[in-house]
């Protein structure tokens, strides 16, 4: 294998010009560089990463902390888009999942990362544990961007108007006919002020309608368990609006079991646009994420927070747009059925 030595007796030139021209400096003329790289493609170069990451007191790397559960599929397609979008920047992407469920879990993990000479932080969480991320930092902790978490955390985020989108997508259920409307898997112990939740209560509000909120955890399984549950309890429900797409899909399985049709007796509706979401039966009505740019635009705050880039805006929020996909799992109510309900 070549090294930097070879290389440098290849272009006939000193260790240290090699290392500066691979650096990228700008002291290297151009035709100097132009030698350096062409013996280091000659001889398939590769530098050595830890090497140059101990003499530059640099890692180059940016860590992702993903919740314990990797079950839904959004945070997936989160975690490529992260590592696509790092490649610009020079930035190689470490993913961390939490030991355990606890805010204070993904706590120890993040100050772990911050120890191992991260240069800055993703995370994917919600608002108590962002917060409680932010309230142990220390002066040499490194920079962190929330993604996806709903505004009122002191950190800086990008994210969508979740509120907003709960809004829109409970209101095309109403638009619909739908008048008793359910919000299935609600996932914390308490509504989150500014989350999807939040939207579903204000249209329902709006309408004059009295709301019905189902506890449950938003993956596959709860809403495998939930929806037949909730229905049961309450069969006069003729939509559903799931806290995410892993829980819709669950519903969709578990209404079926129930002898429930969709979107003929129950229409459904979730969040994030999964790729399963399009595959599932029906193709599910969902509202989509901007996943891709969500990650673009994070990974850019951050790595301009590394290189001290940032003017001042760091904190704050930059709210990206969903878009509502209409699919197959949802149908208007005749007006007669509709005003029964």
């Amino acid at each position: 294998m070549a090294t930097i030595y070879d290389v440098a007796e290849r272009a006939g030139v000193s260790i240290a010009t090699v290392s500066r021209t691979l650096r990228g400096e700008d002291c290297v003329s151009d035709a100097v560089r132009a030698r350096v790289l062409g013996a280091a493609d000659e001889l398939g170069y590769r530098p050595n990463r830890l090497a140059r990451a101990l003499a530059e007191g640099r890692t180059h790397a940016l860590g992702l902390v993903l919740p314990e559960s990797l079950t839904n599929p959004f945070y997936a397609q989160l975690a490529e888009s992260i590592v696509h979008s790092a490649l610009p920047w020079n930035y190689d992407v470490v993913l961390t999942l939490t030991t355990g469920g606890s805010v204070q879990d993904y706590v120890d993990t993040v100050v772990s990362l911050g120890e191992r000479q991260i240069e800055g932080l993703l995370l994917c969480a919600g608002q108590e544990t962002v917060q409680a991320c932010m309230d142990v930092r220390s002066a040499g902790s490194p920079p962190l961007v929330a993604i996806g978490c709903p505004p009122g955390v002191d950190a800086p985020l990008v994210t969508i108007d979740e509120e907003a989108a709960g809004h829109a997508l409970t209101r095309h259920l109403l638009d619909l006919g739908h008048t008793r409307v359910a919000f299935l898997c609600l996932d914390h112990p308490a509504c989150r002020p500014g989350g999807r939740e939040h939207g579903y209560l204000r249209a329902m509000e709006e309408a004059g309608l009295a709301p019905l909120l189902r506890s449950g955890p938003a993956t596959f399984d709860g809403g495998l368990l939930e929806a037949p549950a909730l229905l049961a309890e309450s069969p006069d429900v003729t939509a559903l609006v799931a806290f995410n797409d892993a829980a819709a899909i669950g519903a969709l399985c578990g209404l079926r079991d129930a002898g429930k049709r969709v979107p003929d007796d129950v229409s459904v509706v979730g969040f994030d646009d999964i790729p399963q979401s399009r595959y599932c039966s029906p193709p599910l009505t969902t509202m989509a994420l901007p996943v891709a740019e969500m990650a673009e635009q994070a990974v850019a705050l951050l790595c301009q927070a590394i290189a001290h880039l940032n003017d001042g805006s760091l904190y704050r929020p930059i709210f990206l747009a969903p878009s509502l996909i209409r699919r197959e799992s949802c149908r208007a109510l005749p007006r007669a059925e509709s005003g029964s309900s």
